[in-house]
Protein backbone atom coordinates (compact mmCIF):
# COMPACT_ATOMS: atom_id res chain seq x y z
CA UNK A 1 0.00 0.00 0.00
CA UNK A 2 2.45 2.60 0.69
CA UNK A 3 4.23 1.76 -3.02
CA UNK A 4 0.98 2.15 -4.48
CA UNK A 5 -0.28 5.38 -2.14
CA UNK A 6 2.91 7.01 -4.15
CA UNK A 7 0.45 7.48 -7.10
CA UNK A 8 -1.90 9.74 -5.47
CA UNK A 9 1.51 12.01 -4.92
CA UNK A 10 1.63 12.18 -8.82
CA UNK A 11 4.31 9.69 -9.08
CA UNK A 12 4.32 6.79 -11.61
CA UNK A 13 4.20 3.41 -10.20
CA UNK A 14 5.11 -0.06 -12.30
CA UNK A 15 3.65 -2.44 -11.22
CA UNK A 16 4.41 -6.40 -12.55
CA UNK A 17 2.38 -8.95 -12.06
CA UNK A 18 3.24 -13.45 -11.84
CA UNK A 19 0.38 -14.88 -11.96
CA UNK A 20 -2.75 -15.10 -13.33
CA UNK A 21 -4.47 -14.28 -10.06
CA UNK A 22 -4.56 -10.50 -10.55
CA UNK A 23 -7.54 -11.14 -12.26
CA UNK A 24 -9.12 -12.59 -9.27
CA UNK A 25 -7.58 -10.23 -6.97
CA UNK A 26 -9.58 -7.37 -8.74
CA UNK A 27 -12.47 -9.12 -8.70
CA UNK A 28 -13.11 -9.45 -5.14
CA UNK A 29 -15.22 -7.61 -3.06
CA UNK A 30 -14.27 -4.29 -1.60
CA UNK A 31 -10.27 -5.40 -1.64
CA UNK A 32 -11.20 -5.39 -5.42
CA UNK A 33 -12.43 -2.24 -5.82
CA UNK A 34 -9.18 -1.31 -3.60
CA UNK A 35 -7.13 -2.82 -6.37
CA UNK A 36 -8.97 -1.66 -9.66
CA UNK A 37 -8.52 2.10 -8.21
CA UNK A 38 -4.87 1.70 -8.15
CA UNK A 39 -4.08 -0.42 -10.72
CA UNK A 40 -5.93 1.62 -13.80
CA UNK A 41 -3.58 4.32 -12.11
CA UNK A 42 -0.46 2.44 -12.21
CA UNK A 43 1.65 1.33 -15.45
CA UNK A 44 0.59 -2.59 -15.11
CA UNK A 45 3.74 -5.10 -16.93
CA UNK A 46 1.99 -8.58 -17.51
CA UNK A 47 3.91 -11.36 -18.37
CA UNK A 48 1.39 -13.29 -20.66
CA UNK A 49 -0.85 -11.72 -23.16
CA UNK A 50 -4.12 -13.42 -22.15
CA UNK A 51 -4.39 -11.54 -19.25
CA UNK A 52 -5.05 -7.83 -21.30
CA UNK A 53 -8.62 -8.28 -21.87
CA UNK A 54 -9.81 -9.67 -18.59
CA UNK A 55 -8.07 -6.79 -16.84
CA UNK A 56 -9.47 -4.18 -19.86
CA UNK A 57 -13.00 -5.44 -18.87
CA UNK A 58 -12.24 -4.26 -15.76
CA UNK A 59 -11.55 -0.73 -16.72
CA UNK A 60 -7.73 -1.46 -15.70
CA UNK A 61 -6.39 -0.35 -19.77
CA UNK A 62 -2.63 1.01 -18.52
CA UNK A 63 -1.42 -2.50 -19.60
CA UNK A 64 1.73 -3.64 -21.39
CA UNK A 65 2.64 -7.39 -21.77
CA UNK A 66 6.50 -8.20 -21.60
CA UNK A 67 7.36 -11.95 -21.57
CA UNK A 68 9.54 -13.84 -19.16
CA UNK A 69 12.97 -14.45 -19.94
CA UNK A 70 15.05 -17.82 -20.14
CA UNK A 71 18.83 -17.28 -19.36
CA UNK A 72 20.58 -20.92 -19.40
CA UNK A 73 24.04 -21.41 -18.36
CA UNK A 74 26.38 -23.07 -20.93
CA UNK A 75 24.87 -26.47 -22.38
CA UNK A 76 21.75 -26.23 -20.28
CA UNK A 77 19.75 -26.05 -23.00
CA UNK A 78 19.16 -29.16 -24.76
CA UNK A 79 20.19 -30.01 -28.56
CA UNK A 80 17.54 -30.36 -30.55
CA UNK A 81 16.31 -33.67 -31.06
CA UNK A 82 16.58 -34.61 -35.36
CA UNK A 83 13.32 -36.61 -36.81
CA UNK A 84 12.64 -39.74 -36.56
CA UNK A 85 15.57 -40.39 -33.58
CA UNK A 86 13.80 -41.25 -30.91
CA UNK A 87 15.93 -44.35 -28.54
CA UNK A 88 14.04 -47.38 -28.74
CA UNK A 89 14.18 -47.41 -25.24
CA UNK A 90 10.84 -46.56 -23.01
CA UNK A 91 8.98 -43.77 -24.47
CA UNK A 92 10.12 -41.37 -21.40
CA UNK A 93 7.65 -38.38 -20.46
CA UNK A 94 9.01 -35.52 -18.55
CA UNK A 95 7.01 -33.90 -15.86
CA UNK A 96 9.34 -30.82 -14.99
CA UNK A 97 7.12 -28.42 -12.32
CA UNK A 98 6.44 -28.59 -9.11
CA UNK A 99 4.22 -31.47 -7.74
CA UNK A 100 1.02 -30.50 -7.50
CA UNK A 101 -2.71 -31.67 -8.06
CA UNK A 102 -3.98 -28.74 -9.82
CA UNK A 103 -1.03 -28.71 -12.41
CA UNK A 104 -2.27 -32.30 -13.33
CA UNK A 105 1.01 -34.47 -11.74
CA UNK A 106 -1.59 -37.64 -10.83
CA UNK A 107 -3.42 -37.29 -13.83
CA UNK A 108 -0.83 -37.70 -15.72
CA UNK A 109 0.28 -40.32 -13.42
CA UNK A 110 -2.65 -42.36 -14.31
CA UNK A 111 -2.21 -41.95 -17.51
CA UNK A 112 1.56 -43.40 -17.77
CA UNK A 113 0.13 -45.92 -15.19
CA UNK A 114 -2.15 -47.35 -17.92
CA UNK A 115 -0.16 -47.43 -20.72
CA UNK A 116 2.59 -49.15 -18.53
CA UNK A 117 0.13 -51.74 -17.40
CA UNK A 118 -0.95 -52.19 -21.50
CA UNK A 119 2.08 -53.01 -22.61
CA UNK A 120 3.50 -50.03 -23.23
CA UNK A 121 7.10 -48.81 -22.30
CA UNK A 122 6.77 -45.85 -21.11
CA UNK A 123 8.47 -44.17 -17.64
CA UNK A 124 7.13 -40.91 -16.30
CA UNK A 125 10.60 -38.54 -15.46
CA UNK A 126 9.38 -36.37 -12.53
CA UNK A 127 11.19 -33.45 -10.63
CA UNK A 128 9.95 -31.04 -7.97
CA UNK A 129 8.59 -31.01 -4.26
CA UNK A 130 5.24 -31.04 -3.18
CA UNK A 131 3.20 -28.41 -3.03
CA UNK A 132 -0.06 -27.52 -1.44
CA UNK A 133 -3.18 -26.21 -3.17
CA UNK A 134 -7.01 -25.73 -3.63
CA UNK A 135 -7.40 -29.31 -4.79
CA UNK A 136 -5.12 -31.42 -2.20
CA UNK A 137 -3.53 -30.12 0.71
CA UNK A 138 0.41 -30.70 0.79
CA UNK A 139 0.17 -33.58 3.55
CA UNK A 140 -2.51 -35.15 1.14
CA UNK A 141 -0.20 -34.45 -2.29
CA UNK A 142 3.03 -35.89 -0.36
CA UNK A 143 1.24 -39.53 0.81
CA UNK A 144 0.06 -39.94 -2.80
CA UNK A 145 3.10 -39.77 -4.32
CA UNK A 146 4.75 -41.54 -1.55
CA UNK A 147 2.44 -44.50 -2.77
CA UNK A 148 3.09 -44.11 -6.46
CA UNK A 149 7.27 -44.60 -5.48
CA UNK A 150 7.24 -48.00 -5.83
CA UNK A 151 6.05 -47.98 -9.59
CA UNK A 152 8.60 -49.15 -11.80
CA UNK A 153 7.52 -46.36 -14.54
CA UNK A 154 7.68 -43.53 -12.11
CA UNK A 155 11.36 -42.01 -11.57
CA UNK A 156 11.18 -39.22 -9.13
CA UNK A 157 14.21 -36.96 -8.79
CA UNK A 158 12.52 -34.15 -6.30
CA UNK A 159 14.30 -30.90 -6.25
CA UNK A 160 17.54 -31.17 -8.35
CA UNK A 161 20.16 -28.57 -9.83
CA UNK A 162 19.65 -26.83 -13.09
CA UNK A 163 21.97 -29.21 -14.75
CA UNK A 164 20.41 -32.47 -13.70
CA UNK A 165 17.03 -30.85 -14.86
CA UNK A 166 18.52 -29.99 -18.75
CA UNK A 167 19.43 -33.05 -18.57
CA UNK A 168 16.66 -35.26 -18.04
CA UNK A 169 14.87 -32.65 -20.22
CA UNK A 170 17.55 -33.45 -22.94
CA UNK A 171 16.53 -37.06 -22.15
CA UNK A 172 12.86 -36.83 -22.18
CA UNK A 173 10.49 -37.39 -25.27
CA UNK A 174 8.05 -35.27 -24.34
CA UNK A 175 7.12 -32.94 -21.66
CA UNK A 176 3.50 -32.79 -20.41
CA UNK A 177 1.81 -30.08 -17.63
CA UNK A 178 -2.31 -30.74 -17.98
CA UNK A 179 -2.17 -27.63 -15.49
CA UNK A 180 -5.59 -26.32 -14.35
CA UNK A 181 -3.45 -24.31 -11.81
CA UNK A 182 -5.77 -20.91 -10.80
CA UNK A 183 -2.78 -19.21 -10.53
CA UNK A 184 -0.83 -20.23 -13.74
CA UNK A 185 0.28 -17.54 -16.19
CA UNK A 186 3.77 -18.37 -18.08
CA UNK A 187 5.34 -21.82 -16.50
CA UNK A 188 9.10 -21.83 -16.58
CA UNK A 189 8.44 -25.66 -17.59
CA UNK A 190 7.39 -24.83 -21.01
CA UNK A 191 9.32 -22.15 -22.10
CA UNK A 192 12.67 -24.66 -21.06
CA UNK A 193 10.77 -27.29 -23.19
CA UNK A 194 10.04 -25.15 -26.41
CA UNK A 195 13.72 -23.57 -26.02
CA UNK A 196 15.04 -27.33 -25.92
CA UNK A 197 12.99 -28.29 -28.77
CA UNK A 198 10.76 -30.92 -27.35
CA UNK A 199 7.51 -32.11 -27.87
CA UNK A 200 5.13 -31.05 -25.60
CA UNK A 201 1.11 -31.48 -24.53
CA UNK A 202 -0.25 -28.92 -22.01
CA UNK A 203 -4.36 -28.51 -20.69
CA UNK A 204 -6.25 -26.31 -23.09
CA UNK A 205 -6.35 -23.05 -21.15
CA UNK A 206 -5.79 -19.80 -22.15
CA UNK A 207 -2.66 -19.50 -19.96
CA UNK A 208 -0.67 -22.31 -21.34
CA UNK A 209 -1.91 -21.74 -24.91
CA UNK A 210 -0.91 -17.90 -24.36
CA UNK A 211 2.65 -19.56 -23.27
CA UNK A 212 2.77 -22.42 -25.98
CA UNK A 213 2.43 -19.62 -28.88
CA UNK A 214 2.73 -21.06 -32.34
CA UNK A 215 5.02 -23.21 -30.60
CA UNK A 216 3.77 -26.88 -32.32
CA UNK A 217 1.98 -28.79 -29.15
CA UNK A 218 -0.75 -31.16 -28.58
CA UNK A 219 -3.64 -29.62 -26.26
CA UNK A 220 -5.97 -31.31 -24.22
CA UNK A 221 -9.25 -30.24 -23.09
CA UNK A 222 -10.89 -29.50 -19.73
CA UNK A 223 -11.32 -30.99 -17.40
CA UNK A 224 -8.41 -32.93 -18.42
CA UNK A 225 -9.35 -36.68 -17.85
CA UNK A 226 -6.46 -39.47 -17.82
CA UNK A 227 -7.79 -41.32 -21.19
CA UNK A 228 -7.64 -38.25 -22.92
CA UNK A 229 -3.66 -37.80 -22.18
CA UNK A 230 -3.15 -41.63 -22.90
CA UNK A 231 -4.31 -40.70 -26.65
CA UNK A 232 -2.19 -37.65 -26.62
CA UNK A 233 1.21 -39.34 -25.37
CA UNK A 234 0.46 -41.81 -27.89
CA UNK A 235 -0.22 -39.35 -30.23
CA UNK A 236 2.53 -36.90 -29.24
CA UNK A 237 5.29 -39.84 -29.64
CA UNK A 238 3.72 -40.96 -32.93
CA UNK A 239 3.93 -37.11 -34.65
CA UNK A 240 7.43 -36.72 -32.72
CA UNK A 241 9.06 -38.82 -35.31
CA UNK A 242 8.50 -36.54 -38.20
CA UNK A 243 8.70 -33.12 -37.08
CA UNK A 244 11.60 -31.36 -36.39
CA UNK A 245 11.29 -29.06 -34.30
CA UNK A 246 14.65 -27.47 -34.43
CA UNK A 247 13.27 -24.12 -36.34
CA UNK A 248 10.44 -23.59 -33.55
CA UNK A 249 13.02 -23.94 -30.40
CA UNK A 250 15.10 -21.32 -32.23
CA UNK A 251 12.09 -18.97 -32.62
CA UNK A 252 11.16 -19.49 -28.68
CA UNK A 253 14.70 -18.94 -27.71
CA UNK A 254 14.78 -15.45 -29.70
CA UNK A 255 11.21 -14.76 -27.69
CA UNK A 256 12.20 -15.46 -24.41
CA UNK A 257 16.02 -14.29 -24.75
CA UNK A 258 17.16 -12.00 -22.23
CA UNK A 259 18.36 -9.31 -24.63
CA UNK A 260 14.31 -9.08 -25.83
CA UNK A 261 13.25 -8.83 -22.15
CA UNK A 262 16.18 -5.93 -21.45
CA UNK A 263 14.83 -3.85 -24.37
CA UNK A 264 11.35 -4.00 -23.66
CA UNK A 265 12.19 -2.94 -20.10
CA UNK A 266 14.15 -0.13 -20.89
CA UNK A 267 11.06 1.20 -22.94
CA UNK A 268 8.68 0.59 -20.81
CA UNK A 269 10.70 1.82 -17.33
CA UNK A 270 11.86 4.97 -19.18
CA UNK A 271 15.38 4.03 -19.00
CA UNK A 272 18.52 4.70 -21.20
CA UNK A 273 21.37 1.99 -21.58
CA UNK A 274 23.30 3.99 -19.22
CA UNK A 275 20.88 3.75 -16.91
CA UNK A 276 20.65 -0.27 -17.25
CA UNK A 277 24.65 -0.12 -16.54
CA UNK A 278 24.05 1.30 -13.46
CA UNK A 279 21.50 -0.76 -11.81
CA UNK A 280 23.75 -3.77 -12.62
Amino acid sequence: MPAYLLVLLGRRVVVHTHGSDIVDLCRRPWIGGLARFFMARCLLVLPSAHLVSPLHALDIVNTSCCENFFEPSAGLVAAPASAGTRSSQALSVLWNSNVMASKGFFVLAEAVEWLAQSGYKVCMMALGRCIGDEAMDVDACAARLDALQHESWLNYYGQVSRAKSASLLGQADMVCLPSTYASECQPLAMIEAMCAARPIIIANTPALCATVGSYPCLKVDVPVQPKALVSAIIRCSEQSKNVDLAEAAQAARERFSPHRFDQEMRLLLGLSQNDIRATE
